[in-house]
């Protein structure tokens, strides 16, 4: 592949470095062929982006400008692509303008080798992250982007890495090779420390020093040391439950098969005690639940977009206080650290990640391009986003100006 700048700056530089009148005319005709052969890859490669838009580029001085195709004088001809609109290096080079242009620099991997990832590690700073088959896990340093280990696992659906908190994995479904788990990994090595079996599905919510799980109908907290179970309960459905843990509350919401109201239950951390119990709003699915200073956010599907709830927090007590509806795709997520505060990072599921206010959910600053980003992680200052396929890491106060550096 041409590169275009380095052409154009070339030939520049031969029409400006003319020793003797000899090398005037050979260097006149390379630059004569050189300025047909620039032209014609330049519209291939901008009809291949711009999907269509013919654009050509000429040199003024050491300077590449772009002029509409209506006002060019090309033949007909090559304005016509012979190369794909999917030519290698097409989408990777607007990754990467993506990413410069937010101050970001992309790992070594692509959206194949991460289908979820965690970040954390403090000092550190690491990244774990699965690939789409969740059976390859990889530990990445974020300051050098080398991977230090990788290991192959049993199919994995979910990692937990809170701040001071061991790293935790889930497989989801049982099959005749491996049946469903919650596991606690060596940070280093990757290697489980213990695996306990659950039932299919597992949900997990985890502290520096909590953890609890759901397996089927049982909610149980999980001893982090060994993996034994401290304590269990019985909950009203098998299935559709979600978790969010802090050092003050345990929130459980459930669903029953068949849709209905969705039950918000506020928990003891500690002993798994229910204190107070909210009725949601109705839905299919139970909400993703985002603590945060404010209150307990939700984010759940409607139907044909997600909305989001607020709720306060007095004592065990929830009280409704913020609805905000059409936020995005039934897809969206909803992302929080509290080291990060005070935004909320949102996920529109539909190429718009955005920061959001985290009192009104109004937003702060939309990141948003033709390359369809996708909000992959947070943690306490570093954002981890897909775009097209390729990983950019990105400091999170370059994305959203509310974050103090």
């Amino acid at each position: 592949m041409i590169d275009l700048q380095q052409a154009g700056d070339d030939l520049v530089d031969e029409l400006d470095h003319e020793p003797t009148p000899q090398a005037r005319i050979v260097r006149r005709a390379r630059a004569r062929r050189r300025r047909h052969a620039f032209s014609a890859v330049t519209v291939v490669v901008a009809v291949a982006v711009l999907g269509g838009v013919v654009y050509h580029q000429t040199t003024n001085g050491s300077r590449l400008v772009v002029v509409p195709a209506t006002n060019s004088t090309l033949p007909t001809r090559v304005t016509e692509p012979t190369v794909p609109a999917t030519a290698p290096g097409v989408v990777e080079r607007a990754a990467r303008r993506f990413t410069t242009a937010h101050k970001g620099r992309v790992l070594p991997l692509t959206d194949k080798d991460i289908s979820f990832a965690v970040m954390g590690g403090g000092g550190d700073k690491l990244i774990y992250t699965v690939d789409r088959t969740g059976t390859t896990l990889r530990l990445i340093d974020v300051y050098s982007l080398r991977v230090r280990a990788t290991a192959t696992t049993p199919p994995l659906s979910s990692l937990a890495f809170p701040t001071g908190a061991p790293l935790y994995a889930t497989g989801a479904t049982n099959t005749s090779a491996t049946r469903a788990f919650v596991e606690r990994l060596d940070e280093g090595t990757l290697e489980p420390v213990w695996r306990r079996p659950t039932a299919p599905d597992p949900v997990i919510a985890a502290t520096s020093n909590l953890l609890w799980i759901q397996s089927g109908a049982a909610l149980q907290r999980i001893d982090p040391g060994d993996g034994s179970v401290l304590a269990s309960f019985i909950l009203p459905t098998s299935n559709r439950v979600s978790l969010a843990l802090t050092s003050d509350a345990l929130y459980v919401a459930t669903t029953k098969p068949g849709g209905g109201h969705t039950s918000i239950e506020t928990r003891d951390p500690a002993s798994g005690v229910v204190t107070s119990t909210l009725l949601g709003v109705e839905g299919t699915f139970p909400p993703e639940l985002v603590p945060t200073p404010q209150g307990l956010w939700t984010v759940y599907p409607t139907g044909n977009f997600a909305s989001m709830e607020l709720y306060r927090v007095n004592g065990a007590v929830l009280t409704p206080a913020r609805n905000v509806d059409e936020v995005g795709t039934n897809a969206a997520r909803l992302a929080y650290d509290p080291a990060l505060s005070p935004v909320l990072w949102l996920d529109r599921a539909q190429g718009t990640v955005a920061c959001l206010d985290p009192t009104t959910a109004s937003p702060i600053a939309t990141i948003t391009d033709h390359t369809q980003p996708r909000l992959i992680a947070t943690d306490q200052s570093d954002v981890l986003i897909d775009i097209s396929g390729f990983v950019g890491i990105f400091r999170a106060h370059d994305l959203c100006p509310r974050i103090a550096q």
